[in-house]
């Protein structure tokens, strides 16, 4: 708590689809219709790559993520302390 975070403007928009569905799974493709505003084109990594991004600025170790968690073969849940 109480540090300041930069995220960019697609990362402020994934925190907030997360925020506004707590505990709600969403696919990669879920995401990036909703972030990008746009038909999802197969190219996974894009979301990915943002995922990790993310993770690695609000999360204390993102390579164990307490707050966005991977719910594998499916994609991703905001859960864990949010405070």
């Amino acid at each position: 708590g109480g540090k300041e975070l930069t995220l960019t403007a697609k990362e402020m928009k994934i925190l907030k689809l997360f925020f506004e569905n707590p505990n709600r799974v969403f696919t990669k493709v879920q995401i990036y219709d909703s972030v990008w505003g746009e038909e999802f084109l197969s190219d996974y990594n894009t979301v990915t790559v943002h995922m990790r991004r993310l993770r690695s600025k609000i999360e204390d170790d993102p390579n164990n993520p307490k707050l966005i968690e991977t719910v594998w073969g499916i994609g991703y849940k905001l859960t864990g302390d949010r405070q």
